[in-house]
Order: C-alpha cells, then structure tokens, then sequence
C-alpha cells in the first residue's frame, strides 16, 4: 500500500497522469476501443473515419435491449459488426459492404436484441474465430 501512495504522489508532483483505454476482449483477443454512447456518438459511429488501427474498434454502448440497425453512412472501410448482449456474443455479421446490391447505402440489424455492438476491421470475426456464444469481457 505504501508503495502505490508514493506512485501516485510521484505521478501527482512530476505532472504524469495515467491514462486508461477502454478494452473489450474476446476470445483473448483484446480490442482498444473507442465509446460511443449518446445518441449523437450513436449516430456518427465512424462515419468518416479513414481507417481502425488493426485490434481496435468503437464500442457502442446501449441503456437497453432492442435490435439494432446499422447504416454504412459515410464510410470508407468495411467493417465486421458484433452483436453483444451483456457479456455473451450473440452474432458477427462479417464484411458489411458501404453499398448493397441497388448501389444504396447498406444496412445491417442484429439477429436479436443487443445492448452493445462492437465495430471492428473487416475479417477480425474470422481472424480471431468470434461466433455467437463466446463470452465478452469488457473494461470501460
């Protein structure tokens, strides 16, 4: 105990801060992931983004169960989509196309109510073998 209060007091007087990073591991892999959690967070996803450093993701954060949509709006990569309900992967929908078949934006919804949905690289389920039933644990 001594030992962590004078961490923390050298961390407090040379000015450092530990910074902490939100995870989600599956199946030990472990996923640095970025929060989205107000309707605004929701909406925007990664739209925009230009790429996801390999083994990171958005995590998207829910206060209740529903099924979920998600629309391939403004994006410049594919994506690999995990379906979570608490602790327990309930889908992957793998290599979710920008456009579908019409050349309209796609859209994907989950098999089954969700109150997480995990946003990674396109072909990280089928690297890391991710299906529904393995177990979720989450660090943020």
């Amino acid at each position: 105990m001594k030992k962590y209060i004078l961490i923390c007091i050298f961390l407090i007087l040379t000015g450092c801060s530990v910074s902490y990073i939100p995870t989600v591991k599956i199946n030990d892999q472990t996923f640095e992931v970025k929060i989205a959690q107000t309707t605004e967070e929701h909406f925007k996803g990664l739209s925009n983004y230009e790429n996801l450093d390999k083994n990171t993701g958005m995590l998207f954060v829910f206060d209740d169960y529903k099924i979920r949509n998600f629309v391939m709006r403004d994006m410049n990569f594919l994506l690999d989509i995990v379906w979570i309900k608490d602790d327990m992967v309930i889908g992957c929908e793998q290599n979710v196309q920008i456009y579908d078949k019409n050349d309209d934006i796609s859209s994907v919804n989950s098999s089954e109510s969700v109150n997480y949905v995990l946003e990674v690289n396109a072909g990280i389920c089928e690297e890391y073998m991710i299906k529904a039933g393995d177990r979720v644990d989450m660090e943020i």
